[in-house]
């Protein structure tokens, strides 16, 4: 495994929900990895530091790894749900193999036309059978899209309406499997 490999933390890895509340929990650093840091958008976070359920789904928790050798590593985690339920001294536990070899990226993926103003169209070569889940978010973290999408043909395409969203930048996401890419796109009128 190369030196300072980053490793995008999804909501299948670390999913904190209760039967109300499925996407408002916050997490609080506790301890803070030994053999790498966590990030939140490019940003390494401390003991204190906060993100959320939605900044997960998001890709924007990250593990970077700064070892070069087998290993293992973990951090814990105080749980708190917005109705201030929590679970305190949570361990995370992070393990080679999740920050694999593997290649996490959707291969040959185009996005056009890109600024946009009623619809764009989105493309990439197809590598598995996973349905592919579209998500469309504002800059302040707002889920604007959210769907699911059947996978069938070598090549995914799919044109994305955004007839009724304002201009603007917006972050699109989009994940089959493991493999996820996040773009921006523009929305002009």
């Amino acid at each position: 495994m190369d030196k300072n490999t980053t490793h995008i933390i999804t909501n299948d890895e670390i999913k904190g929900t209760t039967v109300s509340e499925l996407s408002n929990i916050k997490y609080t650093l506790i301890t803070i990895p030994s053999k790498g840091s966590i990030r939140n958008q490019g940003v390494d976070l401390s003991v204190g530091d906060e993100f959320d359920q939605s900044q997960i789904r998001r890709g924007f928790i990250t593990y970077k790894n700064s070892q070069t050798s087998s290993f293992s590593d973990e951090f814990k985690v105080d749980l708190t749900s917005a109705m201030k339920g929590w679970l305190s001294n949570q361990t995370i536990h992070i393990k080679e193999l999740t920050l694999t070899l593997e290649d996490n990226s959707l291969q040959g993926f185009r996005l056009w036309p890109n600024p946009t103003n009623n619809v764009f169209k989105i493309q990439f070569t197809n590598s598995d059978t996973n349905n592919v889940n579209i998500g469309l978010y504002d800059l302040q973290g707002r889920q604007i899209l959210n769907t699911f999408k059947e996978s069938k043909a070598n090549i995914f395409t799919e044109e994305i309406n955004i007839q009724n969203i304002a201009s603007g930048i917006y972050l699109l996401t989009i994940q089959q499997g493991n493999k996820r890419i996040t773009k921006k796109v523009m929305v002009s009128r």
